[in-house]
């Protein structure tokens, strides 16, 4: 997720349903801020339903995925990010994936 400006944004929340992992699996996420991004939390398990801390012009977040899928030749996953008043979020989502690891970008303006 990143903020292509023109100010500084705190506060966004990330969402991601992930589809069901194999039996005896879970879901791990790791979070990396670049270019003055913040996460909130550095890691976890499960769904991601993570606020994130500041964003400034041209900051960015990267969540990594990984995973056994369940039935990787039939499944979906639901990404959304909630801004504060004030910010509009472009909807242009780009998710980059491969069986077992993928990796979800999403990009929010500022108007």
């Amino acid at each position: 997720m990143g903020n292509r400006g023109p100010g500084s944004v705190t506060g966004a929340v990330v969402n991601d349903t992930f589809p069901a992992p194999a039996p005896g699996t879970t879901w791990n996420w790791t979070c990396v801020g670049m270019n003055g991004g913040t996460c909130g939390a550095s890691s976890g398990t499960g769904d991601l339903h993570e606020t994130l801390g500041a964003l400034p012009k041209d900051g960015s977040v990267v969540f990594t995925v990984t995973g056994i899928l369940n039935d990787p030749l039939n499944w979906t996953n639901s990404i959304s990010a909630d801004v504060p008043t004030g910010i509009v979020n472009s909807g242009r989502v780009s998710t980059v994936s491969a069986i077992g690891n993928y990796r979800v970008m999403m990009p929010i303006v500022m108007r």
